[in-house]
């Protein structure tokens, strides 16, 4: 397999040739060699040897003849779904998903664990690595994947600074000169790379929506923190060293408060989760009334999620307004960023997208007021649809993605 993946990347012109008849296959379904050749522009003895190669190491299939009323009839091939898998795993503060995917894209399998908890140590890495070899060992037992041996890249969410081209992660599982990805790799037994993990959300839900042709996409990754991925043309946008998106560490606010990054005023420091859970308790704090205050009171502490459910099931005024005026701070930002991108779609995805319009509304209302309205009407802001699964769909494809070098 990994042999096999070398010579597809490997920089000779026959190999070059093979790679981009794989790729072509899995964006047209079925061909037949006369319609790859004259789609690459490549003669057709030519495409008939990879072609040819591909079939022998299983990764194309021969659907046989089909009818033509001119000449001999052509055959039909296409890429065998199972002929390898990409495996995501996507590691946020309170959960873990793992996934796995076939060569085309299409899920075979998600695992979430709810109870997970994270922690920045080497035993955490340990147990993030330890539970996905279960979760591959478990699809393969289950019939699901033919076989463990055919998995070909595992990428790794991490949020935080990532460079994904040296797989070294700078805010998160500190592993020394040695890059995070070959850490990963040795632990997994797998090769193994690493993304930021609101780029991997965001390439999940741009791949969810690809059917509709967006050639500009933003997801605001609106979680204990906040992040942003772009997709220009179809590519995820890394920027020199990987590491644009950090619209949350954007200095935006005079208030003097300490962000996570070690700088003042940053974006996320009044419009994140954290921002929302800090606001809430001030306000209980100070005398104002939440169906949260006996928690308060009694002692007890609560957490983003407490406030999330006060706010979509209890209908929580105070909650509420907080949101609101988190969503209006936020959406100024956004607006920005449609005055810059102009893109086709923006996502809100993350923790703070389970509100729902509670936080749609006040995004909506304030990048009407921030944004120039040529600039902006044809944009459209929607929640995301893919909830918790956005980020180890991402991470799967990425997977696929770095495998090949696409």
């Amino acid at each position: 397999m990994e042999n096999f993946f070398n010579k597809i990347n490997n920089r000779s012109r026959g190999s070059s040739l093979l790679k981009q008849v794989l790729i072509y296959s899995l964006e047209k379904s079925k061909s037949t060699i006369p319609d790859i050749a004259k789609a690459l522009n490549h003669s057709v003895p030519a495409v008939t040897k990879h072609v040819i190669e591909l079939c022998k190491n299983g990764y194309f299939i021969d659907y046989g003849k089909i009818d033509s009323q001119k000449g001999r009839p052509p055959n039909l091939y296409g890429v065998n779904p199972n002929s390898c898998y990409f495996v995501g795993v996507d590691i946020r503060s309170t959960s873990l998903s793992i996934g796995i995917v076939n060569i085309c894209g299409e899920v075979i399998s998600i695992s979430t664990d709810s109870t997970f908890m994270f922690r920045d140590d080497i035993e955490m890495l340990d147990e993030i690595c330890k539970k996905t070899k279960q979760f591959i060992s478990a699809t393969s037992a289950e019939g699901k994947i033919l076989s463990t041996k055919k998995i070909a890249n595992i990428n790794v969410n991490i949020a935080g600074r990532v460079n994904p081209s040296t797989g070294y992660s700078f805010s998160l599982f500190n592993t020394g000169e040695m890059p995070l990805s070959s850490v990963l790799s040795d632990k997994l037994g797998y090769n193994a790379t690493i993304d930021n993990d609101t780029r991997a959300m965001t390439y999940g839900e741009y791949y969810s929506m690809h059917n509709k042709r967006a050639k500009t996409m933003i997801c605001i990754n609106m979680g204990h923190g906040v992040g942003m991925g772009i997709v220009i043309k179809g590519e995820l946008f890394e920027g020199k060293s990987g590491y644009a998106g950090e619209i949350g560490h954007t200095a935006v606010f005079d208030n003097e408060r300490m962000c996570r990054c070690g700088k003042k005023g940053c974006l996320e420091t009044e419009t994140s989760g954290e921002a929302l859970k800090r606001e809430v308790l001030r306000r209980i704090e100070s005398g104002s009334q939440s169906v949260l205050s006996k928690t308060i009171a009694k002692g007890k502490q609560i957490n983003t999620l407490d406030i999330i459910n006060a706010i979509v099931k209890d209908e929580d005024m105070l909650c509420i307004e907080i949101l609101e005026d988190i969503g209006f701070k936020m959406g100024k930002q956004i607006a920005n960023m449609i005055n810059i991108f102009n893109p086709d779609h923006i996502i809100i995805s993350g923790l703070l997208s389970a509100t729902g319009d509670y936080i749609l509304q006040p995004i909506k209302m304030s990048v009407k007021k921030y944004a120039l309205t040529l600039v902006s009407r044809d944009t459209t802001i929607t929640i995301s649809t893919l909830d918790n699964k956005a980020g180890v769909l991402g991470g799967c494809l990425i997977a696929r993605n770095r495998a090949l070098e696409i």
